[in-house]
């Protein structure tokens, strides 16, 4: 048997070799025509698209802005708006009449003090009544944002002296007269919007108020022939309301001029909200200055008008769909200019609510004296003829009325829902200020409008 043999280090197995990386393969020099021809079309195109930023500023800036003229009627040749301006003219002692006037007067006034103030008015209130068979217009002339508006007060102090007037005629034993006179100053609130700005439509909501506060003071005491007259006056006026929409078209209007003035005179903003005098008045001049010369105006107009056309929308939905505040512009004089219209909203719808409440109350009256008992209901109003239809409540969805209940003492309850929109079963509306209980009608007022207590 043959030994095993001895393994020697020829006999060994001989390492595998490693592989060798191939060698990098070598990159073709760069092709530097070519890069610059790249680089050359991105500066190009950068460059391009600079100039044609620059072009459409500097077109922006020489483009005129869009002002959108509202829909207006014909001035008449025979204008109620310039008689009563006329009439106006002819008052005197008016810081007599508006206390005289008022709820709670400073003086206490005697009947004979108080015919004698309206007799030293008698050519003022006799022009005052002739312009209301005259159709009124007022042209909108609004081009600045110092217009004046010394008239308007004016026009507040005619139906002051028409409400005094109708007070003595009243204490006199001629509730007719009264009444008429009553109605005479609602009637001049109803037509001063026409064709205004938000100053006329808020100072004919004013006028409207002066009006119609006398008639609620007087509600309890009226024959049904006076009540009835009043009705028949407030039911004639309904188809001459306004849209609100349609002061905020003249609103839009008014406002884009203000704009187009700031940037031809950027210190008569300044001037407009009274800005302090010196350094802070010229720092504010100096700030607008610099603002119309980077931003274009007809960019400023634009923004003002697209954020009116939202509120202008808004307005025409049912109040309990439109209660948000819109999100501001990011336009500062779009956001300065126009803070104040939800505010205004309100006082319409609330000037509407208080008519309705006033010729609903009003038919009750006629009713109860004629039949001896208040409706079941108020289409028991519209069955008897009193009204062409049973009021609605402006601050509900459309389709729902005015809330009413005979009551078991003889009275009833009559209300509006109120700005919150909730039903609360005619708990009064109220607000609680620095501890106070208040019953103005602000946007956050809870609590339901009712008449009686709610007398405007």
């Amino acid at each position: 048997m043959n030994p095993i043999p001895q393994q020697n280090s020829w006999s060994q197995v001989p390492p595998t070799p490693r592989p060798v990386a191939p060698p990098p393969p070598t990159n073709p020099p760069p092709d530097r025509a070519k890069n610059n021809r790249v680089v050359a079309i991105i500066l190009g195109s950068c460059g391009a698209f600079f100039l044609a930023l620059v072009g459409l500023y500097f077109a922006a800036q020489n483009a005129p802005a869009k002002i959108v003229t509202p829909v207006r009627a014909p001035v008449p040749k025979q204008n109620g708006f310039d008689a009563l301006k006329v009439a106006a003219e002819k008052l005197v002692r008016q810081k007599e009449v508006g206390d005289a006037a008022h709820s709670k007067p400073k003086k206490n006034w005697t009947i004979e003090q108080k015919r004698a103030l309206v007799q030293a008015n008698d050519a003022a209130i006799n022009d005052a009544v002739a312009s209301l068979r005259l159709p009124y217009l007022e042209t909108n002339r609004v081009t600045s944002s110092s217009t004046a508006f010394p008239y308007y007060a004016k026009f507040r102090a005619v139906v002051r002296t028409l409400t005094l007037a109708g007070n003595v005629a009243w204490e006199e034993g001629n509730h007719r007269l009264a009444a008429t006179r009553y109605m005479d100053a609602v009637t001049i609130g109803r037509r001063v919007p026409h064709n205004t700005a938000l100053i006329g439509r808020l100072v004919g909501i004013a006028c409207e108020y002066i009006g119609r506060a006398p008639v609620w003071k007087r509600l309890d005491t009226m024959d049904a022939d006076t009540a009835a007259y009043c009705l028949t006056r407030l039911d004639a006026m309904q188809p001459g309301r306004l849209p609100f929409a349609s002061t905020l078209a003249e609103e839009k209007w008014t406002l884009a001029r203000m704009i187009e003035e700031i940037y031809n005179r950027p210190e008569s903003f300044d001037e407009s909200v009274g800005g302090a005098d010196g350094d802070s008045k010229d720092d504010t001049t100096a700030v607008f200055r610099a603002y119309t010369k980077v931003v274009p105006k007809s960019v400023a107009v634009d923004k003002l008008n697209e954020q009116m056309d939202k509120i202008i929308a808004q307005s025409k939905k049912p109040f309990p769909q439109s209660k948000d505040e819109l999100p501001e512009s990011r336009e500062i004089l779009t956001r300065i200019l126009i803070p104040v219209m939800y505010p205004a909203r309100l006082k319409f719808v609330a000037n509407e609510t208080g008519d309705n409440l006033l010729r609903t109350a009003l038919a009750l009256r006629v009713y109860r004296l004629r039949n001896g008992k208040h409706p079941a209901a108020l289409s028991d109003l519209v069955g008897a003829k009193l009204l062409p239809a049973v009021p609605s409540d402006p601050f509900a969805l459309p389709g729902q009325s005015l809330k009413y209940k005979p009551l078991a003492t003889g009275k009833y309850l009559l209300y509006s829902i109120g700005p919150d929109s909730v039903d609360d079963s005619g708990k009064g509306l109220a607000t609680v200020k620095n501890g106070k209980t208040v019953r103005f009608i602000e946007a956050e007022s809870k609590g339901d409008i009712v008449a009686g207590w709610y007398a405007y």
